[in-house]
Formats: C-alpha cells, sequence, structure tokens
C-alpha cells in the first residue's frame, strides 16, 4: 500500500470526488515494456456539484495529466467503466449510465439519457500520453461502419505480423503463447460485432421506454 501525495504546488492533480468511474490502461513500448494508467472520469465535489473532467495517472511515475473531452462523456456520477483494447497502444473506454444532475431538495439524480446513455472513447498512446482520437455516442457507433471495417483490417494485419514474427508484444496477453494471441485477435473480430448490435439494442429499448412514458402523459 502506497499514498500518493502531490509533491509540488505546480504539479497538476485533480480534485478530491465520489462516485466517480476508474479504469486500467495498459501502452506497451517498443522493447516490450508494458506500463499501466488509470483513468478517472467523472465523479462529484464534497458540494454534491458533477466534476466536468478526466484526468490519467501514469502509475510508474506518479504523474497526473487532464485530458479534454465534451461534456456528455465527464459530466456524470454514478456511472459504469470500461476500457477495451483493441490493439497495442490503442484502447476503448465505454462509459455508459449514470446520473448527470443532483437535485439536494429532493435527494433525486437526473439521469443520462438518450444517445449518450453509452459513450465510447479511442485513445492512443503517442509521444508517451494517451490523447483522445475519436469520440462515439451510442447512435454514432451503430452508424460508423466504415470505421469498425478499417478497424478489423488492421487486427488482421496485426494477425499476419504475428503469423511472422513470434515476439512482437501484446497488451493484453504479454508472456501467452502466439497461438493464444491469435486466437484473440480473431474473437475481436466478433467482439466488436457483438457490442455494436448490444448498442443497437441499448438505443431501441430506450425508444420503447420514452414511447411508452408519452403515452403514458
Amino acid at each position: 500500500f502506497k499514498k500518493i501525495v502531490k509533491s509540488t504546488t505546480e504539479m497538476k492533480w485533480p480534485k478530491g470526488r465520489s462516485e466517480h468511474a476508474t479504469s486500467i490502461i495498459n501502452s506497451i513500448s517498443s522493447n516490450g515494456q508494458l506500463t499501466p494508467h488509470l483513468i478517472t472520469i467523472g465523479g462529484y465535489d464534497d458540494d454534491g456539484q458533477p466534476l466536468n473532467d478526466s484526468w490519467i495517472l501514469d502509475i510508474s511515475s506518479l504523474i497526473w495529466y487532464q485530458i479534454n473531452l465534451p461534456e456528455c462523456v465527464t459530466k456524470r456520477y454514478l456511472h459504469s467503466m470500461t476500457a477495451y483494447h483493441i490493439s497495442n497502444n490503442r484502447v476503448w473506454i465505454i462509459i455508459n449510465g449514470g446520473a448527470s444532475e443532483r437535485i439536494q431538495s429532493r435527494n433525486t439524480h437526473i439521469l443520462v439519457t438518450g444517445c449518450d446513455v453509452t459513450n465510447i472513447v479511442e485513445l492512443v498512446y503517442t509521444n508517451a500520453k494517451w490523447c483522445v482520437e475519436n469520440i462515439w455516442n451510442s447512435e454514432e457507433m451503430i452508424t460508423n461502419r466504415e470505421y469498425l471495417q478499417r478497424r478489423m483490417t488492421e487486427i488482421q494485419r496485426e494477425e499476419e505480423v504475428l503469423m511472422r514474427d513470434r515476439s512482437v508484444p501484446r497488451v493484453l496477453l504479454p508472456n501467452r503463447d502466439q497461438v493464444e494471441d491469435l486466437a484473440r485477435l480473431r474473437d475481436e473480430n466478433f467482439t466488436l460485432a457483438r457490442q455494436l448490435e448490444e448498442s443497437r439494442q441499448q438505443i431501441t429499448d430506450i425508444q420503447k421506454q420514452s414511447n411508452s412514458r408519452l403515452k403514458e402523459n
């Protein structure tokens, strides 16, 4: 156990928060060294106000830095988040659900709704930092089939590289046998398609719920 403290006043440092979401993401250098990072999105402060920001901690150097994301992604709390590595130094951060505002007088929360219920942020590790490359909401991800096809092509190319060179490092399974790596890459093609279908179903369910509420009113 080690407590991380701010060593100088000049260091960038996130505010204290509650009900935020975090996930571990890994980068890998050209020599195969794995470096873990912690990404934090959202939450609220001591006054119960949503914190509209996102931070990444380099666990090796214990240095925080902020990444710029739109309010539809960061202004939420009580949400869930997961990281899905799609290739070396490229990861999807999938943010789902949560609330965007707290009504103190009634002790209730305004939930995130519509196409922004689920957001996907694509991060790429370059120049020793994670940078935002793409951001999609549920509807944009479903309609962006061109990108999905391009990603599948890239995965297939990685598969060919692995067949030629057993020394290529992997993010998720850096110490596993090459055969297991190849099997995982094949599975990713099906996983991406399944995630799109789940997002499409989620949007359909939300629309049905909205129509049902309108009829009730």
